[in-house]
């Protein structure tokens, strides 16, 4: 029998065997995990790290596609309402985050550290730690920034590979409008100064220390960190694919296209023809503008109209408002919206001699850039916009800087009996005329909504385009469907797609009225 006060031999305490127990699950855990990554090889580690750049990157993507969207919905600057599609500049001092207030030259791309903190991000950093880098477009910068930006504004940017193959970009429609880097390891002579204190690095303008440079071809080298800086030309920038030409360059490249932004912004109620309410800014402004050019008629006694400028703009920039001047005597009835008068103010008595319609004062003391709509219900719309005025000039309202970058997209026609040469108050009214609906009408604003399957809306603006891209924008038929775009003053424009018209109406005084 045991004594009392005894263990059984060799038999250990209830606490005792349960921290053995505990110490034998901790070797065995400890074990399962050494086992684990011992089997993670090189290739399953490198996977890794490239999934988390990966995630990083499309992360700031989808950043910078937020802000060209929303931007225009910040209050503060004023001058960003209205501004859709543009893109932030890069943050180029110590990688503090913030954009540049200006990038460079007008028209020249501009590169730099990606502004993450304009962003709404916390610091996107790589599988190596480092800060992303990123170049835009100079058709889409914020500053200097372009004198236009819509669903149809190219890229300026090209990607390459380490054969001079081009990967993105072929065409002026598919070139990136911003491309996002991550630099990868030091390469060769790279030399990368850092700063603990600093988000990002001490190089503010130091790129080569990050960016790759290949030599693509004999005599020809891509080098990522450097851009041409001329008016309107296209950068390249390489991005090397085969898995044994690592050593040439480990830059990675991810891109956005014109695309990405344009479906999201043309998804707005701002561009929903089928909106008739006040959220359509550009119906506000298609009435805005036909309502300015009633006042042109009122105003000079005879109800005479302007001709519109050239479908082309006698082969101008579409870029330059300046270059939507009113037709000459004997020229086109149909074509876009005339920003400037001074043809028609030569010829017809009683005109404003201030060249530009919008800021015509007229002789009632009416002015088109002071011109305020009202809703549908009566009740002013000033708190849908800075200034309530569509076409004001000095603080620009929504409306005003959706003409800036839009105003390759609004037309015009005139009828012939309301035509500068002309006098539709000796006539009577309406003989030769336009119509819309079977109505006859003094003319016609016809904003051109999103392009439809078949239409290309390109012109010549970078350095390799011409002798490439042919004029697409002289041709209506890209823009409009109506039944007959006549431009002999007397053609039928009733509505047959998704365009935006509003009417002006052959009475006295001429009034501005919804198209049927």
């Amino acid at each position: 029998m045991q004594s009392p006060g005894r263990s059984l031999r060799g038999k250990a305490p209830a606490p005792q065997r349960g921290v053995i127990l505990l110490m034998l699950v901790g070797v065995l855990l400890l074990a399962a995990i050494s086992y684990f990554l011992a089997w993670q090889s090189p290739a399953q580690l490198q996977r890794e790290r490239q999934r988390h750049t990966q995630r990083v990157m499309q992360a700031a993507r989808q950043a910078l596609i937020g802000f060209a969207l929303s931007r225009q919905d910040v209050s503060t600057p004023s001058t960003q309402k209205g501004r859709f599609g543009y893109l932030p500049c890069p943050a180029n001092t110590n990688g503090d985050g913030w954009q540049m207030g200006s990038c460079g030259a007008d028209k020249q791309n501009s590169i730099g550290w990606l502004p993450w903190r304009s962003l709404g991000m916390t610091p996107p950093k790589d599988a190596n730690g480092d800060c992303l880098l990123y170049a835009v477009s100079s058709t889409y910068k914020y500053s200097a920034g372009s004198q236009m930006v819509n669903e149809d504004t190219p890229g300026m940017l090209q990607v390459v590979d380490e054969n001079g193959a081009v990967l993105e970009g072929a065409s002026a429609s598919t070139r990136p409008v911003a491309i996002i880097f991550s630099p990868g390891p030091v390469l060769g002579a790279q030399h990368r100064v850092d700063n603990p204190a600093t988000t990002c690095a001490n190089d503010i303008s130091n790129f080569d220390a990050w960016l790759d440079a290949v030599q693509v071809a004999p005599g020809d080298t891509v080098n990522n960190a450097v851009l041409k800086l001329m008016g309107d030309g296209v950068d390249r920038f390489v991005q090397v694919v085969g898995a044994d030409k690592a050593t040439l360059g480990n830059d990675r490249l991810l891109t956005l296209t014109r695309d990405d932004i344009w479906r999201r912004v043309m998804a707005r109620p701002d561009f929903d023809e089928a909106n008739t309410g006040d959220s359509n800014r550009m119906r506000r402004l298609t009435e805005a503008l036909a309502r300015c050019l009633a006042m042109y008629a009122n105003d000079n006694g005879n109800k005479r109209l302007p001709l519109p400028a050239a479908v082309d703009l006698n082969g101008n920039d579409y870029r330059n408002n300046d270059n939507y001047t009113d037709g000459v005597a004997g020229g086109s009835y149909f074509g876009r919206y005339p920003f400037r008068t001074a043809n028609a103010d030569a010829i017809i008595p009683g005109t404003v001699a201030e060249p530009r319609l919008f800021e015509k004062v007229f002789n009632a003391g009416q002015a088109c850039n002071a011109l305020v709509l009202t809703s549908p219900g009566g009740g002013d719309l000033a708190n849908l916009s800075q200034n309530p005025a569509p076409l004001a000039g000095v603080n620009h309202s929504r409306e005003r800087e959706l003409w800036n970058n839009w105003k390759d997209h609004i037309f015009y026609a005139l009828s012939q009996d309301y035509g500068p040469n002309n006098d539709p108050v000796a006539k009577g009214g309406c003989g030769n005329c336009i119509t819309v609906g079977g109505v006859k009408y003094a003319a016609v604003v016809i904003y051109s909504g999103r392009a439809l399957a078949g239409q290309v809306r390109q012109a010549p603006i970078a350095d390799i385009d011409f002798g490439v891209v042919a004029d697409s924008k002289q041709n209506p038929a890209n823009y409009i469907e109506v039944a007959n775009a006549s431009g002999d003053g007397r053609g039928d424009f009733t509505p047959q797609g998704n365009d935006l018209l509003f009417c002006l109406t052959d009475t006295t005084p001429v009034d501005v009225v919804a198209c049927p």
